[in-house]
């Protein structure tokens, strides 16, 4: 009798199966990357060159579907899905979608429409009905890669990153990335390279402070970190200012931007507060610059000058050899040697001013040009500006018939001494003396500054009349 013995192994052999079926079981769950749940080979494709052909999920292991060799019919998905429709006409029938399906079929994201631009699963969605919002907006462009309600976008005041990577600034209307027309649209504190439209790198933002708190505590000792780079310098005032003179040559770019609320100076003794050569450019905004002699450019170099004073102390306060010279909402101070000019512009040069206070303090003129118009750019101008001299007897340029002036007071009386708060100083501000035409000679323009000098506001509407100069009366 050996049936109890032939049950026992039975009974073990049946617990055996049950187990190694419970081991041996596995749950899979579809991957929504996979090419099969996508555009077949045309997915394959673009992601993976050496990878173009699409297999069915149940006869390949491949995670994304893609092989290199061509598989059988029965396991090839050339369109996604079991689609064939792609490969034109087939013997395959297919079922219409009801009339009210708001959902249109696709293949490929150039199927769908531009309000659902998205082909997933195969129907036309927007990207927040998608499983990974960020992913389908990258794969359908990669320059905007952000699902913001139901839209891809470039950016967001959060996510710069394309923009930043274009050197452009994000236009939070639109959320596109755009050129910068100003410094406090570019992302980090880095400034706008404005004749470019470009924002400087925002790994490149240094603070100068003289009392050590800073990143550096002189603006030499930054720009000698900076090497051949360009850089954004955000300079904080201190006692008795920076007694330095900066000095910038080759083909770069660096911003020397005040601290908000700040107005540094420099004050370099017996040498020029800035000197650039060989291309090199300079943004100022918010500093003052006190030197024997100003500022020198040459060898086509840049100087924009945004809510700054300029003066010299001895000689001529800007001079300029073939390069180009911007002022906006500018205070030029001419140096105290009573025949020097205030500004000196070479063969080649160009000039651009706008709202701008430039005055020589003797009988010297405000703007020399000291040759002939025909080696000026066209595009020199002056407007919106009060510009002259304290002796009513020379004149206030001398000769500068290339450049185009419109909207400006010229020449000044020789009581307009008592216009300005403190001239010899360097204080151009305009006091309740100031002649009433000063007030009416402007015509405020589009891309006009909207501010004055200490951030008063302009009229800014096209065409209306305004103060001549860097400041203005409330």
């Amino acid at each position: 009798m050996n049936k109890p013995s032939n049950l026992a192994e039975i009974a073990c052999l049946l617990s055996c199966l049950c187990l190694g079926t419970i081991l041996g079981c596995r749950v899979t769950l579809p991957n929504p990357e996979h090419c099969y749940y996508a555009q077949g080979d045309e997915t394959c494709a673009e992601r993976f060159p050496e990878l173009p052909y699409c297999a069915d999920p149940s006869c390949s292991a491949a995670p994304y579907g893609c092989v290199a060799e061509e598989p059988t019919p029965e396991c090839h998905s050339p369109c996604g899905v079991d689609d064939l429709s792609c490969l034109g006409d087939t013997d395959e029938t297919t079922t219409s979608t009801s009339s009210d399906d708001t959902e249109q079929a696709c293949r490929f994201d150039s199927e769908c429409p531009d309000e659902q631009p998205l082909c997933n699963y195969g129907q036309c969605t927007t990207c927040d009905q998608t499983n990974d919002p960020a992913a389908a907006c990258e794969r359908l462009d990669e320059l905007r890669p952000i699902c913001l309600g139901s839209v891809c976008v470039a950016c967001t005041a959060e996510a710069l990153d394309v923009c930043v990577d274009a050197a452009q600034a994000c236009d939070l209307e639109s959320n596109s990335c755009v050129p910068c027309t100003t410094h406090d649209q570019c992302p980090r504190g880095a400034a706008c390279d404005l004749e470019l439209g470009a924002c400087l790198p925002p790994d490149a933002v240094w603070h100068v402070n003289g009392d050590g708190s800073g990143d550096f505590s002189s603006i030499s000792d930054a720009l000698e970190a900076v090497g051949s780079g360009s850089a954004t310098l955000i300079v904080h005032q201190t006692d008795g200012g920076y007694p330095e003179s900066t000095v910038l040559t080759g083909k770069r770019t660096v911003a020397i931007l005040a601290a908000p609320g700040e107005r540094p100076r420099l004050v370099p003794a017996g040498a020029p507060s800035l000197v650039l050569s060989e291309e090199a450019r300079v943004y100022l905004r918010g500093m003052v610059l006190v030197g024997d002699r100003g500022v020198t450019l040459s060898s086509d170099s840049l100087l924009h000058v945004d809510a700054s004073t300029i003066m010299g102390q001895l000689s001529d306060t800007l001079v300029v050899h073939g390069s180009t010279l911007v002022l906006r909402n500018a205070m030029v101070r001419g140096g105290l040697e009573l025949d020097e000019p205030a500004i000196v512009l070479g063969a080649l040069s160009e000039i651009r001013v706008v709202y701008s206070t430039i005055v020589a303090v003797g009988s010297g003129p405000a703007i020399e040009c000291v040759l002939p118009a025909p080696l000026w750019p066209d595009s020199s101008f002056v407007r919106n500006s009060l510009l002259g001299n304290f002796d009513a007897d020379e004149p206030s340029l001398a000769p500068c018939g290339a450049i185009e002036f419109a909207d400006s007071v010229t020449s000044l009386p020789a009581e307009s001494v008592d216009w300005f708060v403190d001239p010899l100083q360097g204080d151009l501000h305009v006091n309740q003396l100031v002649d009433f035409s000063v007030s009416q000679a402007a015509r405020w323009m589009p891309g006009d500054p909207t501010v004055d000098y200490d951030g008063d506001p302009r009229p800014a509407r096209e065409g209306s009349v305004d103060f001549a100069g860097a400041d203005r009366l409330p």
